[in-house]
């Protein structure tokens, strides 16, 4: 039985083939994150969003391509070479190209151990916030300054944990080509560059250092940090729910899932799916398990998360009503007592 697509999947199915483009951060060394990006500014400033504005040619503020190109073109030492050619092979041509794809290939080749960080949310938030502009002068790099979300020391921490434990460039660019040849229709192709990732990575190892590291001092931003590998997983998980419609598939990545990421957020859309899938099977009671344990992620991490400066709570209220819907209409189904979730149809 074909299940209908909720509104909360496409959200999430539109999240998992979001370009995934991201910075990179600086051989080790004694300086902190943010003593080293106020010197690398003239840079990085022209990778991240949040800074292109500063680098304006005649009114015209730069494009990313833009700034990956002067990177390439003016930097091809840099640390930041390796963003910048993911950034330049992601969007110099239509994704439909045969060149697209082969300019990721090529950072797959020449980028494998490149650290990846541009995209990163921490990164994009943070890194802006280290310029600030002179009156009647150029924009000067400067020092962190709380804000209501975190403290310099708390930033501080979280980039010290990645350039110790970082993403890859060539893995986040296997990820892209992943995405890429979805939208052209080849599925095959893109699980395979999927399944390349998961052979790399077969466990939670990476996520459960960050977990552990989030525990210690400053560490709790480090919680934040998604791992290239529980992307893959997460967006095998979609593919085959949304476009290949192999439920059986579909369970086993989602069994998989929630084996190696218990307590992550995002399992919450794994359990959704999981949910939507035995209810199609009229399997009520695996069902009900399933939207339970999707409550209970989003109730676990409700207060600590964040969407666009907005609390999460605004963003999902919508997706835990419909949640407590099903539960309550199987439980009906079932027999069963009324739940005290039907507190959050008020």
């Amino acid at each position: 039985m074909k299940c209908r697509i909720p509104s909360w999947l496409m959200y999430f199915g539109g999240l998992l083939l979001v370009s995934l483009l991201v910075l990179s951060t600086s051989p080790p060394n004694s300086e902190s994150w943010e003593e080293r990006m106020k010197q690398e500014y003239p840079v990085w400033g022209r990778l991240c969003a949040g800074t292109l504005q500063n680098f304006a040619v005649g009114g015209q503020a730069l494009s990313r391509l833009d700034g990956a190109r002067f990177v390439l073109e003016n930097h091809p030492q840099s640390e930041f070479a390796d963003d910048a050619a993911l950034l330049a092979a992601s969007f110099a041509w239509d994704i439909r190209s045969s060149a697209t794809l082969q300019a990721l290939a090529d950072v797959i080749g020449r980028h494998a151990a490149g650290k990846f960080i541009v995209g990163d949310p921490t990164w994009q938030r943070y890194a802006p916030r280290l310029v600030r502009a002179e009156a009647g002068g150029a924009p000067q790099a400067v020092g962190l300054r709380a804000d209501p979300w975190t403290t310099p020391s708390l930033v501080n921490a979280y980039f010290a944990h990645l350039e110790t434990h970082p993403n890859y460039t060539g893995d986040e660019a296997r990820l892209t080509l992943a995405e890429y040849l979805l939208r052209l229709g080849d599925t095959t192709g893109s699980l395979a560059q999927v399944d390349a990732i998961l052979m790399k990575y077969p466990d939670a190892a990476r996520a459960n250092a960050d977990l552990q590291a989030a525990a210690q001092g400053d560490g709790s931003l480090i919680a934040q940090i998604l791992r290239t590998e529980e992307r893959a997983l997460l967006f095998r998980v979609a593919v085959h729910f949304r476009r290949t419609n192999d439920h059986v598939a579909c369970l086993a990545a989602a069994d998989h899932y929630v084996e190696l990421y218990p307590d992550r957020p995002y399992g919450r859309y794994v359990q959704m799916i999981r949910g939507e899938i035995f209810e199609a099977r009229n399997e009520l009671a695996k069902a009900r398990e399933a939207y339970l344990a999707a409550v209970s992620l989003l109730e676990r991490h409700w207060a600590a998360s964040t969407l666009n400066g907005l609390p999460i709570e605004n963003c999902v209220l919508p997706v835990l009503r419909e949640i407590v819907m099903r539960v309550l209409r199987i439980e009906e189904q079932l027999g069963l007592p009324r739940s005290d979730l039907a507190k959050w149809l008020w």
